[in-house]
């Protein structure tokens, strides 16, 4: 069981904008295969005695409660203006990322792309997305990663620099917080 504190509630919903819509529903089964990815994540940074610091665990408890809200409450998220970015810059900013993960992406040539500033685009792609485009780019290169795991012979090592990683241990970190396994016990378990 897992207890959320009222503070990281309030502070989802905040983040939300959802203050003043909100109403939970009676969902006693929930099923969420992202809510469990978060669960699974947390579990793992705690068995890892909270090695990412508490930056980490704040994101993660936000999320948790971002998605739990999202999933129980009377308040339609796609309904409301997201704002941000106008969705075809968007689209072309996340079709480069996908393009180039390989590359040292940089947040001048993806604002560039959007035509926008640095800060704003920062800014608009986070209000358009939920997340920033430094973790947006993380979590591509980590589902290219399991996708080249699962599917391929390419050593960790080869799939770090395929994706983009320039160092192993850096690769094997940022793998084992998003994942909660090491690239190769992930790999073991579809083998």
């Amino acid at each position: 069981m897992i207890a959320l504190h009222r503070e990281a509630v309030l502070r989802a919903i905040y983040e939300m904008k959802a203050a003043d819509a909100f109403e939970l529903g009676a969902h006693p089964f929930l099923r969420d295969a992202q809510i469990e990815h978060i669960c699974h994540a947390i579990l793992a940074e705690m068995d890892s005695d909270y090695a990412s610091g508490s930056l980490y665990g704040d994101s993660l408890s936000l999320a948790l409660c971002s998605r739990l809200l999202s999933r129980v409450s009377s308040f339609d998220l796609d309904s409301r203006h997201r704002g941000g970015i106008a969705p075809h810059a968007l689209h072309r900013v996340m079709e480069y990322i996908d393009s180039n993960l390989a590359a040292a992406l940089r947040m001048e040539e993806l604002a560039e792309i959007a035509s926008l500033s640095e800060y704003r685009f920062a800014h608009n792609f986070k209000t358009a997305t939920g997340i920033s485009p430094h973790q947006y780019v993380i979590n591509q290169r980590i589902e290219r990663a399991k996708r080249i795991l699962r599917e391929t012979d390419l050593s960790v090592v080869e799939t770090a620099y395929s994706v983009g990683c320039q160092s192993l241990s850096r690769f094997n970190s940022l793998f084992r917080r998003q994942i909660g396994v090491t690239p190769s016990t992930y790999r073991s378990s579809f083998r």
